[in-house]
């Protein structure tokens, strides 16, 4: 596992969508305990770098894990066990990329906003505005316990489920390529766009994960 994309910089964090996310990755915000791997957002400033390289101020720091490089796959049935947490501006998300470096196409298994009560699934193809998929309507309070997100992705099709139950499938823009595996917990733009209204949420919270299977 590494906490990074890029694994060259691995141990000076990195951003992901730095105009919509307000966090900063660091390899201390990553735990193994009792079990579980823990991804905690923690409000603290963070001097590091914007997307262009400068000098950046960052009022978050969190945490993330990719299978990037060292495993890619292409095709498969992925299941990740998780206990995401509730928050203002939180964004736990659990997705994979392309093992090459291109955008799109994307896969996310699951993206939660905020105390919404619904979680996302995404099909990305074209570009951040030309998706499959949207809100999954649960039961439960997903912050509670523990739940499985599952992925099968073969060659023709794309289902997402939650604890065994489906919720959405696509036979169109199914990924043809080596993806590879994400989990992380952005501090989300309350905006949601590009405004430079930067508010943080609470940037406080923890996912825990006990596993993850391909």
């Amino acid at each position: 596992w590494s906490t990074c994309y890029n694994e060259s910089t691995e141990s000076a964090g990195c951003t992901n969508n730095p105009t919509v996310e307000k966090e900063w990755y660091l390899p201390s915000q990553v735990s193994v305990s009792g079990g579980t791997l823990n991804l905690t957002a923690k409000q603290e400033t963070t001097q590091a770098t914007s997307s262009s390289g400068a000098a950046a101020t960052y009022n978050c720091r969190s945490g993330m894990v990719t299978s990037q490089p060292s495993f890619n796959f292409t095709y498969g049935l992925l299941q990740v066990t998780a206990k995401i947490p509730y928050g203002p501006g939180l964004w736990p998300a659990l997705w994979l990329e392309p093992a090459n470096g291109d955008w799109p196409p994307e896969l996310d298994m699951m993206e939660h906003w905020y105390s919404e009560p619904d979680y996302k699934v995404y099909d990305h193809f074209t570009n951040a505005t030309d998706y499959l998929g949207g809100p999954v309507s649960t039961p439960v309070n997903l912050s509670a316990g523990f739940h499985t997100y599952s992925l099968l992705w073969t060659k023709d099709r794309v289902t997402w489920y939650l604890d065994g139950v489906q919720e959405y499938t696509t036979t169109t823009h199914v990924p043809q390529q080596a993806m590879y595996f994400i989990a992380n917990v952005a501090d989300r733009n309350p905006d949601g766009d590009n405004s430079t209204s930067l508010e943080s949420g609470s940037c406080n919270g923890t996912m825990e994960i006990s596993s993850v299977k391909v």
